[in-house]
């Protein structure tokens, strides 16, 4: 009889992507009483590497509440936040921000850059803000290391007014990309640009999520980029739920 060792009669298994983030039962109401709002009401879900998650809904259903409790940016009224192993939801407001600069890092739909620094300074300076202890040297070669990533090295000594949304926004994403945190928030990062620049910047956020590891969470109303994610998560009246993208896996 010939041994056959157990790896070569079972196929390999892909290990599950790490979670990095977990929300459960998060609610956020507005107000008391008579006049209280719930814009979030149980939301449940895990933010794991690797991989993209678009939210979708309509104005008001409650997309920016959610990504702004699990950035740590809003307090939620109830459930919780995990992160590091620790229920972000119980800590002091002292211990917030430094859990927050470690593990996210945000793109926004208006750009948010110095309009008087250049594409460099604007990233250097959020790498600093981040380790205070960092030489401004030292950021400086970091922040032309993310941007040479994110493929605008030639425009690395522009200043805003000279780049283009979509050169704006890839600037964005380098500064978010400061500090190497593992999750990337955008609020509509792509609403801004046209179609071409927008799948484009769509393009980069898919790769820093597949070849990185890092996990990816985009607020849309752009079914377009849909391809682009493994999970569409739909928010209506404050409550979501889970889809699948089309071709993706769940």
């Amino acid at each position: 009889m010939v041994a056959i060792a157990l790896n070569e009669t079972l196929p390999a298994v892909a290990p599950a992507p790490a979670v990095l983030a977990r929300m459960v039962g998060v609610g956020k109401v507005y107000g008391t009483g008579e006049t209280a709002v719930t814009a979030l009401a149980d939301a449940t879900l895990d933010i794991r590497a690797g991989e993209v998650t678009l939210i979708e809904g309509p104005s008001g259903s409650g997309k920016t509440t959610l990504i702004s409790i699990l950035g740590l940016l809003l307090r939620a009224t109830s459930g919780q936040v995990w992160l590091d192993g620790r229920d972000a939801a119980r800590l002091g407001e002292r211990e917030l921000p430094a859990l927050r600069a470690r593990h996210f890092g945000f793109v926004f739909q208006g750009f948010n850059l110095f309009p008087a620094l250049t594409a460099t300074e604007n990233v250097a300076i959020a790498i600093q803000m981040k380790d205070a202890r960092m030489s401004t040297r030292k950021a400086t070669d970091e922040a032309r290391r993310l941007l040479d990533l994110v493929g605008l090295g030639p425009r690395a000594h522009h200043l805003p007014a000279d780049l283009s949304g979509g050169q704006k926004q890839r600037v964005a994403i380098a500064r978010a990309l400061g500090g190497n945190p593992p999750i990337l928030v955008g609020d509509e990062p792509t609403a801004a640009l046209d179609t071409k620049t927008a799948l484009s910047v769509m393009e980069l956020l898919r790769d820093l999520a597949s070849n990185a590891g890092r996990a990816v969470v985009v607020v849309t109303h752009d079914p377009r980029l849909e391809k682009f994610a493994d999970r569409v998560i739909r928010v209506e009246d404050g409550r979501i739920d889970l889809a699948t993208a089309p071709g993706a896996t769940p």
